[in-house]
C-alpha cells in the first residue's frame, strides 16, 4: 500500500497492483481545511515497485492542482528497486508545451526511450516529466508530437533546452 500524510497518516486502503499505464484516483477525507497543496509525501509499504508518471493533487477548498513528476523513478521497500519514501513538491504554475519532430531518415523513430526536457531561462530551470502521450505511438519517423506539462516552474525568457534521454535506443529529431 501507499500512505499519504498531512499532519497525520492516512491510508489509501489496501492498494495492491496499481495497473500499468492506468490512471488511479484516490480521495482522502478530512474535517480540516487543507488549502493549497505544495508537496506530496508518500511511503511504500511493500516491495512491489511503483513508478508513477506524475501525481496531481488538489483540495476541495483550493481547486488549483499541484503537479509533481517522477521522471521514471521507481519507489519500493526493496532498496535495489528504489527508495521507500519520497517528498515531491510542486514546481510552479506554468504550463509548457513541447513539440518534437522526428527525422525522416532510416531508423529515426523510437519507442524505446524515456525523454524529458530541461528548460533553462532567465529565472532558473525546470525539467518536464517524460514525453509520452498514452496510447499513441510517439516519435514515429517524420511525425510531430506535442506534449503538455502543467505545474512547472516559470523559467522566464527561455535561453536553452536540453533533451535528457533514458534508455538505449537512438532518436533522430
Amino acid at each position: 500500500g501507499i500512505n499519504a500524510e498531512y499532519g497525520r497518516k492516512l491510508n489509501f486502503g489496501a492498494v495492491k497492483d496499481l495497473k500499468r499505464d492506468s490512471l488511479q484516483r484516490f480521495s482522502l477525507q478530512s474535517a480540516d481545511k487543507i488549502g493549497t497543496i505544495e508537496c506530496i509525501s508518500f511511503k511504500m509499504e511493500s516491495d512491489d515497485a511503483w513508478m508513477p508518471e506524475y501525481i496531481a493533487a488538489w483540495s476541495s477548498y483550493d481547486h488549483e492542482k499541484a503537479y509533481v513528476y517522477s521522471r521514471k523513478k521507481q519507489y519500493s521497500t526493496d532498496p535495489k528497486e528504489g527508495p521507500g519514501h519520497a517528498k515531491l513538491c510542486k514546481e510552479g504554475d506554468t504550463t509548457y508545451a513541447i513539440t518534437t519532430y522526428t527525422g525522416t531518415k532510416r531508423y529515426a523513430a523510437t519507442d524505446d526511450i524515456w525523454a524529458s526536457v530541461e528548460i533553462e531561462g532567465s529565472k532558473g530551470s525546470t525539467e518536464t516529466g517524460i514525453m509520452d502521450n498514452k496510447y499513441e505511438n510517439d516519435r514515429e519517423k517524420g511525425e510531430a508530437n506535442k506534449f503538455i506539462f502543467p505545474g512547472m516552474h516559470n523559467v522566464g525568457i527561455i535561453k536553452c533546452i536540453v533533451v535528457k534521454v533514458r534508455g538505449d535506443d537512438m532518436w533522430l529529431f
